[in-house]
Order: structure tokens, then sequence, then C-alpha cells
């Protein structure tokens, strides 16, 4: 759109040239060529309303949220984090409180009616608690 607009203005610019540029140009053709320079401001409006809406949709593309991070990406877990963050989850099971000095996000975990909260660092050990050497440590389906 912007591309057809500067090429209808570069057109009509070069033809009220060529009307006024000879030697005895009649009243009609300078009429003419009145009217061509005022289509021409009318495009430079046109113009620079396109310019100025494609500035500001790249502003708004690179000012907007930029991309969240995926877990674990950037950061190291080391053994020290990986106890912090077991403690903080502990706490907030068996107290209610968060520690939120450790937590890489923070959730709203009041939100949803079903379902278990897990930590991801903890779904090891509630998946080893689930192994079947786990089951048969005397449980009644078991036992004989």
């Amino acid at each position: 759109m912007l591309k057809s607009l500067k090429e209808k203005r570069a057109k009509l610019i070069t033809d009220a040239q060529q009307l006024v540029s000879k030697k005895d140009v009649t009243a009609e053709e300078r009429a003419k060529a009145h009217v061509m320079l005022a289509d021409v401001d009318l495009l430079e409006q046109d113009i620079a309303i396109e310019e100025r809406a494609a500035t500001l949709a790249v502003e708004q593309r690179s000012s907007g949220r930029p991309p969240r991070a995926q877990a674990g990406e950037g950061t190291a877990v080391t053994d020290e984090t990986r106890a912090a963050e077991k403690a903080a989850f502990v706490d907030y099971i068996k107290y209610g409180t968060r520690n939120t000095s450790v937590l890489k996000e923070q959730r709203d975990l009041t939100t949803g009616n079903t379902g278990v909260v897990i930590a991801q660092d903890f779904y090891g050990t509630i998946i080893e608690a689930q192994c079947p050497s786990a089951y048969s440590r005397g449980s009644p389906s078991t036992r004989t």
C-alpha cells in the first residue's frame, strides 16, 4: 500500500512538472497542475499516516511482553537450591506458608478446586513412593 502511494505521488509530480515546464502554459493546464499538486498533498498525508501506523506497529511488537522462560531455563539447580525448594514446598503443604525467596515463579495455588499441587523437583520422590515395592510393604491387597 505504501509503495503504491509513493508511486502515485511520484507520477503526479512528474506529470505536473511536464505540464508547467512548457513555454506556453494555458490556464487549463495550470489548473490541471494545481489539481495534481493538491492530490500530491493528499497522498503525502496518506503516506505519513501509513508510515506512522507502521512505526507504531513495530514499537508495539517490540515492547510486548518477552516470552516466558521454560522450566529450569537459565538457572543452575544445585543441591542447596533443590533442598530449599523442597523445604519451601513442605512448609507450604504443612502450614500454608510461602517462602517466596526460593521460588522461581509465583502462581496463585488457590484458584483450582481439583488436583494436587506437586513441586517439579518433588515429583521423582512421589514416583519412587509409588513403585511396586512400596505396595508390597503391607498393603491389604498384597497380604495373604
